[in-house]
């Protein structure tokens, strides 16, 4: 019979699907029939390599089959057992082995659910278990983890008919002791409105939602930390991290849409000057997005904002007075805010900008990014070279800035539909913006209270409409997003992060996004909406903030982006379509306008609805990153365009985070390259696979899990499935009468609820009907007939779309969704259509495949998986026969229910399998699993020995000298079935090989032949590429493609020398005439600092370039980073010492990344001939210090005492005044600068450094007169003060003679008697000063024990007196009254 295909594209007018490519394909090898049909009579595989045993649940025997799988064309049933034996009564559920044990999921006759431990080689009706281990009730899947030490059981605690509902768990189970902890997901139990609002579904029955959840499938991460558990009918996946037992999260798997098709991205990056070269300051800022229309031939017109212009991160300062604040650097303060218009050419890729328009306040007054607001706002500064208003840690010197009143942070941006005119958003207060098309501002909308936080009159900074609680936004995280719904001319603006109402910590833990909706043409308040941040625990980062949105005129519905900080591809920015429906209108409630006590902030969604205040709708439409649109952290720019593409934008901070983060990229999604489309109907008589407006469930039942490129990745087959028991049933069709739609949802409500339309589709009640009004504005269906691949965090990043329908309907058109226990066509397409549920995964000739059983139709889908964004479809293989009795074997495998990937390494035949058992049929077929050839490896030969040398890596370097030989080939390892390879070398292409062993350069039956060739040294790319047939004909495999590297020697100079990382050291090396010396035998440990690590210490040293520096410092330096003999990195330990060839020691420090000294070891460990080299991030100095003072005797050259802190130096016990000081030194230390009293003495450039020099250790003598003073001295690593600074030393001390002269009267009068004690010493002349030190009275005197000096024209005060003997002097302070 022959069925019409309506609505194909035409892309499948040509259908390859049926033709595997590159030989991939599933070979049926042989099949075990229990003769059992329609009763679960195979289901779950799993297999023992141990044994070569396959073991099979066996649901109609409550039993496990156990067959012998040593030859998979003839699978034997060796014996089935119970547990009845140890587990009276005990029903078997499910079955896992690994490492020699078998476990087996079994409810007892109490219900009670139990895992039983048995060898695999056990007997049948085995009596003895090694374990029985109680777990949750209804054990369903078991899963151990890789390494085999645990096991993991889904609990599904599904409810009985009477409503006993028993909670959701995961049992993990240890091996070593078989005890046992169960993850229970009661801690979720306060978060039902959250989860529900996030798309979990938890149904209205459910006391609690760790009871409503329901584990069914488990896949566990390949490095054994974390698992992944289908909670199938919460359409859900709950994470658990395995070592600390506990549940992480639960992940909203959204929902499939079938109107529309899977994103497909297209970027487009903008290439304009930079703003400031010498900043590094570039293009960029980006923050909102309007589509302003097509200008033809794929060219589309846009207009955008920067925001405020480029800033630095807030920054610590002091100011004068010694107040620390923070201040937010401004780079361009003059920065004025503009509106950028451009278009893109989607065909050239070119992106344009065709115009700006500068933004003014009315009196034409440029708007600049400054903040408004002193003392609300962030303190605004710029930097700059000189001292300025403050200074931070690092000495750098920051000029505050004026605020300006109507200064913008721009965010979002739409243009009003009547005039033209700009609305705006900002950040700051936060603020709505409105500008004419000149780019005047016509006004601007703020907060009630804004000018009274500044004490200023209302209007001062803007007309003041909006809530007031609204000024208790987060700093500069005001307004993000805006939108204009154009139906109803309402104006929406986003907070971007909950406001910090009523205080920071309150807005940091709350998911309340306030949207306001104001009327345009009065600037007034019409509607506020609740909108709930994902904010999923279980992240990469902290999912807190708004994008931008924009609304869709077709749906009346809105996009928004939400998104967290980080830019890797498992980072969540996501795409929300909202819908403002039955969303709660708190305008002007209470709790709208609290601002203290409970605040909307404050509430949880639990919170939220008991208060009775619904929030918007929200579906998750993609993951930006997912989908590959990563030019920066911040999303920040949404726009709409025709056929409902979308566009987004980035803000690249103008380039201030770094390259990786500087592109300014356009990105439009499409969504018609991969359709979702289905076929709905099971009485339209046709195969009419299209597009629908319902929402598919994914509810995986089957899980598996993967790694590509070192990412851990999971695969879903979306099976769907409802809920029904005595007391509930969620199921109902389109067309019932009892299934309403809402009228304004569904327009066309009538001729969708026809029969060949959507009428006979199953819907969920339980979902769907957003606004509480009876009917539904969403129908949700079961299931979304596909397979998905997620990441580790829960993204979505590939889905195979409509694939599975259309593969089968070309495949199989006369039995085209056929259900499975009858050949019929189209009798399943009202119901889940094909239903794929199991999934497995597995590497076959160094390529990832998945493996999915169609439940309905029959068949496994098989899929190159290697890159997870884009699989290939390789093969669709089913062998049941619908031309015979379905009931008799002859009619092949019905309902594929467990797939079981066995590997090359496991298999009895040394050839990868799948197994599948069947559960209406009751078959378990073996298949072999062919796929192209593929070079695994290349190994070079000694083409004189014919001996293998090593393997040759991608990024190896072959030193010539450590080979046996120079006569060198390379033989290329193959799997899979291989009849010639082509080799390239540095893209030459060398005759075909045909017989095995393949060598580059041929060989006669393993005699391997260089052929004349030497490999010289050099760089070389070598690919070998294996076909199936002769001399590069047939079936292309995969190629192998490696780039290595021939040496002639391999000392650390020589590494370093073709190291580009290294070109500073080298420079180094050979300015200090070290290179020989290090590419001597050795051995040496290097620790070798980047070109970044040199960078940063000729910034310090104010140096362009390393071979400025003197030639003995920069030897001094490089011999500490060398450490005589091989020390590798396991040999280090917390603590260790090393003594450098310099002779100072360095130390390790090991605690998680291993440091010498300060700088950061990595990598480690790069073997050289001469010993090995560590990569450091900084440049290792020894540390150079002053370590302590001596007082020196000027007279005798001897040391007199140590100079210690709060030391008091009384000259009368000194053997002599003649005095100097001495700094001794540690470290490599060329001068040392002395300051005495704060005044700078000359710098010492040889030992011994002495306060007032010396000549070759012959100490000058100096003055240390009576009174205290402070000494510090500076070491520097070079000459006269320059090169590094070290650690200075600094110290207190005064200097007494407590009878040495005395002063009468005191206080003083009209005059001042001055005494010596020593009747030997005399005064030889006098200098009165004021106490600043300025001189007044300077007298030559006879000599005399004492004298009296006239103070009687002078005014009462404080004066000094310096006095000089024969003797030494000393400073006599006088008060005169």
């Amino acid at each position: 019979m022959n069925r019409p295909f309506l609505l194909f594209s035409a892309f499948f007018c040509c259908l390859l699907f049926q033709q595997p490519i590159f030989g991939q394909d599933l070979q049926l090898l042989g099949t075990y029939q229990t003769g059992i049909f329609d009763d679960g009579g195979a289901e779950i595989p799993s297999y023992d390599p141990g044994t070569q045993r396959l073991f099979l649940t066996n649901g109609a025997n409550k039993t496990v089959d156990v067959l012998d799988l040593s030859d998979p064309s003839q699978p034997t049933l060796l014996f089935s057992f119970d547990v009845d034996g140890v587990l009276p009564g005990a029903e078997i559920t499910s079955i896992a082995t690994q490492a020699g044990l078998v476990a087996v999921t079994a409810e007892d006759e109490d219900g009670n659910g139990n895992v039983v431990f048995f060898d695999t080689n056990l007997d049948s009706n085995p009596t003895d278990a090694k374990a029985i281990v109680p777990v949750g009730s209804l054990p369903d899947m078991l899963i151990f983890t890789p390494d085999g030490t645990k096991v993991l059981v889904a609990n599904e605690g599904e409810p009985d008919d009477d409503g006993t509902d028993p909670e959701g768990s995961v049992s993990i189970i240890r091996v070593s002791d078989f005890s046992t902890t169960t993850v229970d997901f009661k801690k979720f139990n306060d978060q039902r409105a959250a989860l529900v609002a996030k798309g979990v579904r938890i149904f209205e029955y459910a006391e609690s939602v760790a009871q409503d959840l329901e584990p069914e499938g488990i896949a566990v991460s390949p490095d054994g930390t974390q698992a992944l558990v289908a909670l199938q009918e919460n359409n859900a996946v709950a994470v658990i991290d395995i070592a600390a037992e506990q549940a992480l999260d639960i992940l909203p798997l959204g929902y499939k849409d079938h109107s529309s098709g899977q994103p497909h991205l297209d970027l487009y990056e903008f290439d304009e000057p930079a703003l400031d070269e010498e900043q590094g300051i570039l293009f960029g800022g980006l923050s909102g997005l309007f589509f302003e229309g097509d200008n033809g031939s794929g060219r589309y017109q846009f207009i955008t904002v920067p925001d405020r212009g480029p800033n630095g991160n807030p920054t610590d300062v002091t100011d004068a007075e010694g107040n620390e604040l923070t201040v937010r650097p401004f780079l361009i303060p003059d920065y004025q805010a503009q509106i950028i218009r451009f278009e893109v050419d989607t065909h050239s890729g070119k992106v344009k900008v065709l115009e700006k328009i500068d933004l003014t306040r009315a009196n034409g007054t440029p708007i600049s990014g400054l903040p408004n607001i002193p003392g609300v706002d962030e303190v605004p500064a710029q930097p700059v070279a000189a001292p300025a208003d403050f200074t931070d840690a690092d000495g750098n010197y920051f000029k505050l800035l004026e605020y300006d009143a109507f200064g913008a942070d721009l965010e979002g941006i739409v243009v009003n539909p009547g005039d033209g005119t700009y609305w705006m958003v900002d950040e700051y207060r936060p603020a709505i913006y409105h500008f004419g098309t000149d780019g005047k501002l016509i006004d601007r909308i703020v907060p009630e209270g804004t000018a009274a936080l500044a004490g200023e009159a209302e209007g001062t900074f803007g007309n003041e409409t909006l809530p007031e609680a609204y000024n208790n936004r987060r700093r500069n995280r005001g307004f993000e997003a805006m939108a204009l719904d154009t139906d109803q001319s309402i104006l929406y603006a986003f907070i971007q992060t909950p406001l910090s109402n009523p205080d920071r910590a309150t807005g940091n833990a709350s998911t309340v996004i306030r949207v306001i909706g104001i009327n345009p043409a009065t600037g007034e308040p019409v509607s506020e909406y609740v909108y709930l941040l994902e904010k999923p625990a279980f992240r990469t980062g902290n999912v807190d903030k708004m994008g931008d949105a924009v609304y869709d005129p077709a749906t009346k519905r809105f996009y928004t982006i939400e998104r967290d900080s980080g830019a890797e591809p498992t980072n969540k920015k996501f795409i929300f379509e909202i819908d403002l429906t039955g969303a709660t209108n708190i305008l002007g409630t209470t709790l709208s306008e609290a601002t203290s006590g409970k605040t909307l902030e404050s509430l949880t969604a639990e919170e939220l609805k008991a208060e009775g205040i619904t929030p918007i709708f929200k579906r998750k439409v993609l993951n930006l990153p997912s989908i590959g649109y990563l030019p920066s952290d911040k999303p920040e720019g949404l726009a709409l365009l025709p056929n409902g593409k979308l566009a987004v934008l980035n803000d690249n901070d103008f380039g201030l985070e770094g390259p990786a983060l500087a592109t300014v990229g356009l990105g439009i999604i499409s969504f018609d390259k991969k359709l979702n489309a289905l076929d709905i109907s099971d009485r339209d008589n046709a195969i009419n696979i299209t597009s629908w407006p319902t929402l598919g469930m994914y509810q995986p039942d089957g899980v598996a899990s993967f790694v590509a490129n070192g990412a851990t990745y999971y695969v879903t087959a979306n099976e769907g499935d409802a809920r029904e028991y005595d007391f509930y049933e969620e199921e109902e069709r389109v067309g019932d009468e009892n299934y309403m739609l809402d009228p304004i949802a569904f327009p066309d409500a009538e001729t969708l609820k026809m029969e060949e339309n959507l009428g006979r589709l199953d819907a969920t009640l339980e979902n769907g009907d957003i606004d509480g009004d009876g009917d539904y504005d969403r129908i949700f269906s079961y299931g979304a007939r596909s397979f998905t691949i997620w990441d580790a965090y829960g993204n979505l990043v590939y889905d195979s779309g409509d694939d599975f329908e259309k593969i089968t309907a070309d495949a199989l058109p006369d039995f085209f969704n056929s259900t499975n226990d009858e050949a019929e066509f189209d009798s399943r397409s009202d119901a889940k259509g094909p239903e794929p549920e199991g999934v497995a995964v597995g590497m076959v000739n160094r390529k990832m495949y998945a493996f999915i059983g169609l439940e309905r139709v029959g068949g496994i889908m098989m899929y190159d998986i290697s890159n997870p964004k884009q699989p290939k479809f390789v093969a669709y293989v089913n062998n049941r026969n619908f031309e015979v009795d379905q009931e008799l074997p002859e009619a092949g495998d019905l309902a594929p229910e467990g797939l079981l990937f066995i590997s090359a390494e496991d298999s009895p035949t040394g050839s990868p399998l799948l197994v599948v058992a069947n559960e209406v049929s009751g078959s378990t077929s073996v298949y072999s699993v062919e796929a192209p050839p593929a070079v695994t490896k290349f190994i070079l030969v000694d083409a004189k020995t014919d001996q293998d040398i090593k393997e040759l890596t991608d990024g190896e370097t072959i030193v010539l000298a450590d080979l046996p030989s120079h006569q060198l080939n390379v033989r290329a390892e193959v799997v899979g079935q291989t009849q010639s390879i082509i080799f390239k070398l540095n893209e030459q292409n060398f005759q075909p090989q045909n017989a095995a062993p393949y060598a580059l350069f041929g060989d006669d039956d393993g005699d391997y032949d260089d052929d004349g060739t030497v490999f010289l040294p050099g760089s070389f790319s070598l690919m070998a590429t294996p076909y199936t047939g002769r001399t590069g004909q047939g079936m292309m495999g995969t190629p192998l493609n490696i780039d290595f590297e021939i040496i002639e020697s391999n000392t650390i100079v020589d590494i370093a020398a073709r190291t580009e990382d290294f070109s500073i050291l080298v420079d180094a090396v050979i300015k200090a005439d070290l290179a020989a010396a290090l590419s001597s035998p050795g051995p040496f440990t290097v620790f070798a600092p980047t070109n970044a690590a040199f960078e940063k210490l000729l910034t310090a040293l104010g140096i362009d370039d390393i071979t400025e520096l003197d030639k003995q410092l920069l030897t001094d330096v490089l011999l500490y980073h060398v450490v005589a003999g091989q020390v590798l990195s396991i040999d280090l330990s917390d603590g260790l010492t090393a003594e450098t060839l310099l002779g100072a020691p360095v130390e390790f420090s090991v605690n998680g990344m291993i440091k010498v000294n300060e700088a950061t070891v990595g990598p480690a460990d790069i073997m050289a001939s001469n010993g090995v080299i560590h990569v450091i991030d900084e440049v290792l100095l020894p540390k150079s210090m002053v370590t302590q003072f001596i007082l020196v005797n000027a007279e005798t050259d001897q040391d007199i005492m140590l100079l210690e802190d709060g030391k008091e130096l009384k000259l009368a016990e000194l053997p002599t005044t003649k005095l100097n000081v001495r700094a001794d030194v540690a470290g490599l230390v060329t001068s040392v600068v002395f300051k005495l009293n704060d005044r700078t003495f000359q710098t010492q450039n040889a030992t011994p450094f002495a306060l007032f020099s010396d000549r070759d250790g012959d100490y000058k003598e100096g003055e240390l007169p009576v009174g205290s003073h402070t000494l510090m001295a500076t070491p520097y690593t070079s000459r006269s003060a320059t090169g590094l600074p070290g650690t200075a030393l600094s110290i207190s001390f005064t200097v007494t003679d407590e009878m040495a002269m005395s002063a009468s009267p005191v206080p003083a009068y009209q005059q001042v008697r001055l005494q010596l004690a020593n009747e030997r010493e005399s005064i030889r002349s006098f200098v009165l000063m004021n106490k600043q030190g300025m001189p007044y009275q300077m007298e030559n005197t006879t000599p005399a024990q004492g004298i009296d000096i006239d103070l009687s024209s002078y005014q009462p005060g404080i004066y000094l007196i310096k006095v000089v003997t024969d003797r030494g002097s000393y400073l006599k302070r006088i008060v005169k009254e």
